[in-house]
């Protein structure tokens, strides 16, 4: 934290916890209470003037490419974007804690994929203009990422409502968003995508029929 004014070339985001924050962004005093997040476009002058003794927030960084999506974001975001904090990225904050202080194999993966759901849920809040525009790029972002859920996951039985979970949106959406993107359900996205790795794996010489059947926990 420095109280000196400066810019970033990057996006900055803070989400405050406890206690308050007071910033100077481009002459204007934004204040941060408890429960509220920041966003700082790059290249716009800020400083901290005040804060609690006792504020706890978290903070990121993030780079957005320069293409019309970026440029239109910024656009419509000014200098600064502020709200209250939802409750779907206070419960990926507790889960990016957890998963720090138990340092379990994979944590940094899955920390990573709740900082994009952090992002993701705060540019949603974003005026309406600008959220009907990116709706399609964020459909996109959660369909990838349920891909490469399926593919870590392809030797188990995948459910829709773990998938779902996973995503952190609904089952209705989900499948919408497969519907759109692969022409097909969620669920029968799966059961292509077991079929083939089961055909490879028959293809396989080295491979047994028992052998694949517990691979794929079939009987």
């Amino acid at each position: 934290i420095t109280r000196k004014r400066h810019y970033h070339k990057c996006v900055e985001v803070h989400i405050i916890e406890n206690g308050y924050q007071i910033y100077e962004i481009e002459g204007k005093s934004i204040q941060l209470e408890k429960g509220s997040f920041l966003i700082i476009s790059p290249l716009s002058y800020h400083c901290l003037t005040e804060e609690a003794n006792e504020t706890e927030k978290y903070s990121f960084t993030f780079d957005l490419k320069r293409n019309g999506m970026a440029e239109q974001l910024l656009t419509e975001m000014g200098s600064y974007f502020s709200c209250v904090t939802p409750v779907t990225v206070r419960a990926c904050i507790a889960y990016i804690k957890e998963e720090k202080r138990e340092r379990k194999p994979y944590h940094t993966l899955l920390i990573c994929n709740r900082v994009l759901e952090c992002i993701l849920q705060m540019l949603r809040l974003l005026p309406s203009a600008v959220a009907e525009k990116t709706v399609e790029e964020l459909e996109e972002v959660r369909l990838t990422l349920a891909k490469q859920y399926i593919g870590d996951n392809i030797c188990n039985s995948i459910s829709v409502d773990e998938l779902a979970d996973y995503c952190h949106i609904g089952k209705k959406q989900l499948t919408r968003i497969f519907l759109c993107g692969e022409g097909c359900t969620a669920a029968e996205y799966v059961r292509r995508a077991r079929y083939l790795h089961i055909e490879k794996l028959l293809a396989d010489p080295s491979q047994t029929l028992s052998g694949i059947s517990e691979e794929m926990h079939f009987c």
